[in-house]
């Protein structure tokens, strides 16, 4: 068995020092070793929270490391589930890029304009709504740039949890680098936020994670450590679509094309891995 120490910083009902999360190497296959080596910081290492007397099982279909050469089909689509994306931007398949080791999602100008869009976004999204209570996180760059850098998990009927939406560098709101934002949103009608306040900016890489423990309670972790919890104001039962995504913001600041073409790697959002779990049931 592999081994992993969990951040002592944890709420009150997850374990503090000395307790440790056993994975099985058989189950989890290569990426565990990559996951749980002891020398290894929280920014580049994933850790579910222990639980007494349960254990976690990686849920595979929603892990994914990123090393081929390109998107897996067998587990995403290169575009959002239904969704078109945020004006100006339309989501284009030919945005999202598996090189390098990375997930790369690039914003570029639309090689012809599609009625008010201009930018071309990128998303992924799981082929199906699996997601559903349970732990996931994953290791993310975000773009250097006012654009929105996401990870989250939907469905079309309205309930969201944005485990992470994180701006590189907004031009209004410089501080927003520094800021680990998570929200929730039931039919556009009610809404949580949590803001948690990182060392180094979101342009460095960053483990983002929420165990979604209830349909009332979703926890969030950055880098291991636990930010908070949201009180969910909805009915969140329904499994979800694992999505990652960038989009303009108008609050933030839309670049124009000459800044899309003077600088292309400040709109590329980079995702190293992502990797979930469900809990086991009782013995």
């Amino acid at each position: 068995m592999l081994t992993g120490i969990w951040s002592s910083d944890a709420p009150k009902n997850i374990t503090a020092e000395a307790h440790v999360v056993q994975i099985s190497v058989n189950a989890w296959g290569r990426a565990v070793a990559a996951l749980t080596l002891a020398t290894a910081t929280a920014s580049t290492h994933a850790r579910p929270p222990v639980v007494f007397g349960q254990t976690w099982e990686p849920n595979t279909a929603l892990s994914d490391e990123f090393d081929g050469s390109e998107l897996n089909q067998q587990k995403w689509r290169n575009r959002h589930a239904w969704f078109m994306g945020k004006a100006p931007g339309l989501f284009k398949p030919d945005n999202v890029v598996v090189t390098n080791g990375n997930l790369e999602l690039r914003t570029t100008p639309l090689d012809e304009r599609f009625r008010s869009r201009w930018m071309a976004s990128p998303s992924i999204s799981s082929l199906r709504p699996i997601a559903g209570l349970g732990y996931y996180e994953a290791r993310i760059k975000a773009a250097p740039s006012s654009l929105d850098s996401a990870f989250f998990l939907q469905i079309k009927s309205g309930q969201e949890i944005d485990i992470s939406e994180n701006y590189g560098l907004s031009v209004n709101h410089p501080d927003m680098q520094y800021q680990a934002r998570s929200n929730t949103h039931w039919q556009n009608k009610r809404h949580t936020h949590l803001i948690g306040t990182i060392i180094s900016p979101n342009t460095n890489w960053h483990v983002y994670g929420a165990w979604y423990k209830s349909p009332k309670e979703v926890q969030i972790y950055v880098d291991g450590r636990y930010v908070g919890s949201h009180n969910l104001q909805g009915d969140f039962t329904k499994s979800m679509y694992m999505i990652f995504d960038v989009e303009p913001s108008k609050e933030q600041g839309i670049p124009d094309v000459a800044a899309l073409l003077a600088n292309p790697r400040a709109y590329v959002m980079q995702v190293d891995w992502v990797r979930s779990w469900v809990l086991a049931k009782k013995r």
